[in-house]
């Protein structure tokens, strides 16, 4: 429990990302439970670090500004995230792409 404790402090409360538990302590059902939270902290670490990289090429790119219609503090006229996200992605890819063309 301990080990379980500590691996919660370090990811959650340090910002450790990349603490693992030793599994090598554990034996049987209980090396293959430590071994599944490893796994799920890992993963959890690599989706993280992917939108962060993601995040980090979108800012890196020109956006268009958003046009909308006064008055724009109304909710139903503000784009959803999950509108605007997409979009940008799409143009940092074809604006990556269309870089790579002219390099060549």
């Amino acid at each position: 429990m301990q080990d379980l404790s500590t691996a919660h402090n370090e990811y959650l409360k340090v910002g450790n990302m990349h603490y693992t538990i030793d599994s090598s302590k554990y034996e049987n059902s209980f090396k293959e439970v430590i071994g599944r939270v490893n796994s799920l902290l890992s993963q959890t670490t690599e989706d993280i670090e992917s939108v962060a990289d993601v995040l980090g090429q979108i800012s890196e790119t020109e956006v268009k500004p958003l046009h909308l219609k006064p008055p724009c503090l109304l909710k139903a006229q503000m784009p959803k995230w999950n509108q605007v996200l997409p979009l940008q992605i799409q143009q940092h890819s074809l604006l990556t792409g269309l870089l790579e063309i002219q390099a060549k």
